[in-house]
């Protein structure tokens, strides 16, 4: 009875040994691989989608020396004592275009009533028509891109003689 123990003993060993450690290893093997393929998909994922971004993002410009091709103007909905103007001009660079959304001030929002769409290459004159408190408040401007990403950008600007505000930068916020 004893050899009949110690033989069965063996078969269990060598069965181990033989099957199922290797199943075991494969499984675990096979499990770290799966994972570091869909970590290295991931990664990749997350740089194409990033790399899409940056080529289609609009990158423009501030110039009181370029002549714009256009005039964009934005007005709040109400139109309630809009009495002081912003004016600037947005020169786009050849990037992408861009899509001017709205422009807020304080708790208004200003919209233009026109195309939106700044080509390539092309300049604009931007004249906002702002509510009277809101001369004094940050100015945000709104844009998109052909994806429809969004961007936003604080609106730097001074008091010129005539009383008139001018754009003389953008920031991205």
């Amino acid at each position: 009875m004893t050899c009949t123990c110690t033989c069965m003993n063996e078969e269990a060993l060598n069965l181990l040994r033989d099957v199922l450690i290797p199943i075991i290893a494969s499984l675990i093997g096979g499990g770290l691989t799966l994972v570091g393929v869909w970590k290295t998909l991931k990664a990749d994922r997350v740089r194409f989608e990033e790399s899409q971004r940056l080529s289609v993002k609009p990158y423009f410009y501030h110039s009181n020396f370029t002549r714009p091709d256009a005039q964009l103007e934005f007005r709040a909905e109400t139109e309630n004592g809009q009495t002081t103007r912003l004016y600037g001009v947005l020169c786009n660079t050849d990037n992408a275009i861009l899509i001017l959304e709205k422009i807020s001030a304080g708790e208004n929002h200003y919209k233009s009533r026109g195309n939106c769409v700044v080509p390539k290459n092309k300049t604009v004159s931007i004249e906002i028509f702002l509510c009277g408190a809101d001369k004094d408040a940050e100015v945000t401007l709104h844009i998109k891109d052909v994806l429809e990403n969004c961007y936003k950008y604080k609106v730097d600007f001074s008091c010129q003689n005539n009383g008139m505000l001018e754009i003389s930068s953008y920031k991205e916020i």
